[in-house]
């Protein structure tokens, strides 16, 4: 099954995301600027709902884009938590609609 191939992984202060199509990536917590869940169901690649970690700009390396359609609410609970301030914005995952009677 290919949702194996996805896993997160925190040791301490770091972070390290693995993907089928991108192998290991692993960012300290120093390194990060801010992390915020980002929707974009007009997106050609990747998943419509997305944690994005940004990192500082010394760190010179990508934005680390997680699919969190593939975690648990209660994995990314913890990956929220570790974040800490450095997430902006609602702690929220998966879609909300108003439904108007």
């Amino acid at each position: 099954m290919w949702l194996r191939f996805f896993a997160i992984a925190i040791e301490k202060d770091v972070l390290t995301y693995r993907t089928l199509f991108t192998g290991n990536r692993s960012i300290h917590v120093s390194e990060i600027e801010s992390a915020r869940i980002e929707t974009d169901f007009g997106r050609k690649f990747g998943a419509p709902q997305q944690l994005v970690i940004y990192p500082a700009r010394e760190a010179a390396s990508k934005p680390i884009r997680i699919n969190t359609k593939v975690f648990s609410r209660d994995d990314l609970r913890v990956v929220f938590d570790w974040l800490g301030t450095k997430l902006l914005g609602k702690r929220r995952v998966g879609i909300v609609r108003k439904i108007e009677i």
